[in-house]
């Protein structure tokens, strides 16, 4: 479903009116994806077939009366008229929809150029067939996405900095001598407030069917729990009024992972791998706990399942976030002043009286490319002098 504000209007008892919004939905058919990044994506749409595209009765005529569209209602696309594209719609949000669907369907490569912002006319289509079933882990991880092995692949340039960063800062765009140069936008983006994955199980009872994996913060860097639609308690870590964005607040599941974030954004090749691991451990064994759940929750009244729920899902979230903050205190040991101390296979080695401490530590350095870019920057400086 698209929608898109029509503005305010002048009232007659003076000051201004919302007009309400136009807007068109259409039926994902069975065994396609579909997606979306802040681009109007829906183009044209059939008139009469309720059964699989609805619109609001107004949205062809608005269009004509605002001059966004002139021509016959079967030729009419919602896209075009209400959210026309410019290189910044094709780069900063069509392209990320193309890494979504190249993550699982084939034959991707010939819209390269539109998501690129190359060659408009080439246009996605709405929705593609996967190669193969998704699982709820691989829609987590692809909302992980930046660009990782395609020609926007944000760890390779020099913009990676030595430690193969997929993070630009803002603003959006550069210019150097005249010319204006684009910081991408992937999927996974330091911006994030809060995201979350819907699941729906139409076979399951309706306290147990819904559940929201539900994270805090960039979705490359935190991980994600069930919190299951019927549950009448909100966890501590998630509740309103725990800190905010200019108050630090130890019991908040977003500012731990915030934490956690800020740390692995300094050093994405080694802590953000780290990060990577403990966010999948987490997932994968929640996500095996969850199907135990699930039986359990349908053979009990509804009434006790939302009590069974929501005492799962608080236990469950207030539980990954003392594994955040064990995590960052783990991260901050292992990694302190560029450093990596080497563990044994049960970690930390042993000094033989009880106590874990670190081996002599490893110093990884930087990229290749870094280290060529600063050669060519610096070198007459920097080069080393032979006696």
């Amino acid at each position: 479903m698209e929608l898109i504000g029509k503005g305010y209007k002048e009232a007659p008892q003076g000051g201004n009116v919302f007009q309400g919004i136009v807007w068109v939905a259409r039926r994902v058919p069975d065994g396609y994806i579909s997606a979306h990044a802040n681009q109007a994506r829906i183009s044209s749409f059939p008139l009469n077939d309720p059964e699989n595209c609805l619109y609001s009765s107004d949205v062809i005529d608005f269009a004509r009366k605002k001059g966004y569209f002139s021509g016959p209602d079967d030729q009419f696309s919602f896209c075009d008229a209400y959210a026309p594209l410019d290189f910044s719609a094709l780069r900063a949000c069509e392209a990320r929809v193309w890494s979504f669907f190249n993550m699982f369907a084939p034959n991707m490569d010939q819209y390269l150029d539109y998501a690129m912002g190359h060659n408009p006319r080439n246009r996605m289509p709405l929705w593609v067939k996967p190669s193969r079933k998704i699982s709820p882990k691989e829609v987590f991880d692809a909302m992980r996405d930046h660009y990782e092995g395609t020609p926007m692949d944000m760890t390779v340039d020099i913009g990676a900095g030595g430690e193969r960063s997929p993070y630009r800062w803002r603003p959006m765009s550069f210019e150097v001598d005249g010319t204006e140069y684009v910081n991408e936008r992937a999927i996974a983006t330091q911006q994030t407030g809060f995201w979350f994955v819907s699941q729906s199980r139409s076979w399951l009872p309706n306290e147990v069917g819904g559940i929201l994996w539900f994270g805090v913060d960039d979705a490359a860097t935190s991980s994600l729990t069930p919190i299951y639609c019927s549950v009448t308690e909100v966890p501590e870590c998630f509740r309103e009024g725990n800190g905010h964005m200019t108050e630090y607040s130890e019991t908040a599941a977003f500012w731990i992972y915030n934490r956690v974030a800020q740390f692995a954004y300094l050093r994405y090749d080694h802590v953000g791998k780290e990060v990577r691991k403990a966010l999948d451990r987490w997932e994968n064994d929640v996500l095996e706990e969850v199907q135990k759940i699930d039986q359990v929750a349908a053979r009990k009244s509804p009434a006790n399942r939302k009590k069974y729920l929501t005492e799962y899902s608080v236990y469950t979230a207030q539980k990954m976030f003392d594994k955040w903050v064990d995590l960052d205190k783990y991260l901050m040991v292992k990694y302190i002043d560029g450093n990596i101390k080497k563990e044994g296979p049960d970690g930390f080695l042993d000094n033989g009286h009880g106590k874990n401490i670190p081996a002599s530590p490893d110093q990884p350095g930087y990229s290749e490319k870094w280290k060529r870019a600063v050669a060519r920057d610096h070198g007459d400086i920097l080069q080393v002098t032979e006696f």
